[in-house]
């Protein structure tokens, strides 16, 4: 009997919905004649902890059933195992799991463990400073990263502990950001330098970005490449005119915004402690940052297309 492995963020949406999407799969499963084992998480790393686990190797895949935090843990777990990941979208954005159509139905969860097909899309490995040293760490990811605004966004969030607010939450941490100093930063891509006065980065390896907001919209996540947007010394009201642009799909002809597509990424202090860094919607730490592609790097299992 085949043997699916599922992890299950219970506080992810909300604990009842969670744990409600994770007994109706479960039990979809067990009736399609899968082996079906339950993992809760209960504290951060949990989900990484479990997913690095050898015996993983013994589960056709894994189902993760949470948001994007989630998700990247599950992922740097098996990575190198090259264990088929299959997300269930259950937080805030699920950013990777809307750019491949996953859904929370049980019935299309089992469509897919079944007749949905096997990819191997791109993963980026980024190193940075963690927030509380001046250790490098390294962490893999495979939807996308920030430097500048939208990092600060999420580490003001990730310090005041304020979750589980929806996106109403982020808005007096997307103010205090919006009115506060940014320092300039390094950008070389590929080996050449491309300028010292960058403020705002993004990263992408699929087009979607969270909430209404798709900026990477040329990236490919099987073409060996990233997806670079930067931005020189932009005030608060022009990341205000940046992201209006983004709604209207016309933000890669904004004056101040610098696109182009790489293998590898250097982001370098120019002038204060290092800009925030953001993985995946994660705080994770600050600059110095370099990123590099891993061409091929995850088994993602997506439905089957209609």
């Amino acid at each position: 009997m085949k043997k699916v492995l599922l992890i299950v963020n219970p506080i992810a949406g909300s604990r009842r919905a969670a744990m409600k999407s994770a007994a109706r799969i479960s039990t979809a499963l067990k009736d399609a004649n899968y082996s079906v084992e339950m993992f809760e998480t209960r504290r951060r790393n949990d989900a990484f902890q479990r997913a690095k686990e050898e015996n993983v190797r013994e589960f056709v895949a894994v189902c993760v059933l949470g948001g994007d935090g989630t998700l990247n843990e599950v992922i740097n777990g098996v990575s190198e195992k090259k264990i088929p990941v299959l997300p269930v979208p259950l937080g805030l954005s699920n950013v990777l799991a809307k750019e491949i159509g996953a859904s929370t139905d049980s019935s299309s969860v089992v469509e897919t463990l079944k007749t949905g097909s096997s990819v191997e899309i791109d993963l980026l490995e980024a190193t940075f400073i963690t927030e509380k040293s001046t250790e490098k760490k390294k962490r893999v990811f495979a939807a996308m990263a920030g430097v500048g605004f939208d990092a600060d966004v999420v580490t003001r969030i990730a310090r005041s502990r304020r979750k589980g607010l929806g996106f109403a939450g982020y808005v007096p941490s997307i103010v205090k950001s919006l009115f506060s100093p940014s320092h300039p930063f390094i950008v070389s891509a590929d080996g050449k330098r491309l300028t010292e006065n960058a403020t705002y980065l993004v990263v992408g390896n699929g087009t979607y970005y969270g909430g209404p907001f798709h900026i990477t919209t040329k990236a490919s996540m099987t073409d060996g490449k990233m997806d670079v947007l930067y931005g020189e010394r932009f005030s608060s009201l022009e990341v205000i005119m940046f992201y209006g642009s983004v709604l209207c799909r016309s933000h890669l002809r904004h004056r101040g915004i610098r696109h182009l597509q790489c293998k590898t990424l250097e982001v370098d202090i120019k002038e204060g402690d290092g800009a925030s860094v953001h993985i995946d919607g994660e705080a994770v730490g600050r600059i110095p940052l370099s990123i590099r592609v891993i061409p091929r790097g995850l088994r993602l299992l997506v439905p089957k297309r209609k």
